[in-house]
């Protein structure tokens, strides 16, 4: 009768665990990573009224309101776009077509000729 001894099956269990949890640690990363928002959004109006938000690298970007710009982060929790712009904080609603929403103002992504995209 072929049997493994308990003392290698007790070890091999923790090796494939530890090897699983890696992978798992790995895999949420990586769709951390990709789950952030890119582009520039804006919202529709006169350019002087304009609301406009440059997602950048990491968890950075700049917030311009009436051509004043500031540098923000954000952080994005399920379907909401935290932005924290100096001590302000403003929250969007992450919409299914793609678009951002809050109070009324919807911002939509541009293309890099500048109109926005309607999906």
């Amino acid at each position: 009768m072929n049997t493994i001894p308990v003392f290698f099956s007790s070890r091999l269990r923790t090796i494939i665990m530890r090897a699983l949890g890696l992978v798992i640690i790995s895999l949420s990363l990586v769709a951390c990573s990709e789950s952030g928002l890119s582009g520039t959004y804006e919202s529709d109006g006169p350019e002087k009224y304009k609301v406009r938000i440059e997602f950048r690298s990491g968890d950075k970007a700049i917030y311009t309101v009436m051509n004043t710009r500031s540098d923000a982060s954000y952080v994005i929790d399920g379907k909401y776009l935290i932005l924290h712009v100096d001590n302000d904080s403003f929250i969007f609603d992450i919409q299914d077509n793609g678009s951002l929403g809050t109070d009324g103002l919807v911002l939509k992504k541009v293309q890099s000729s500048g109109k926005a995209t309607d999906k």
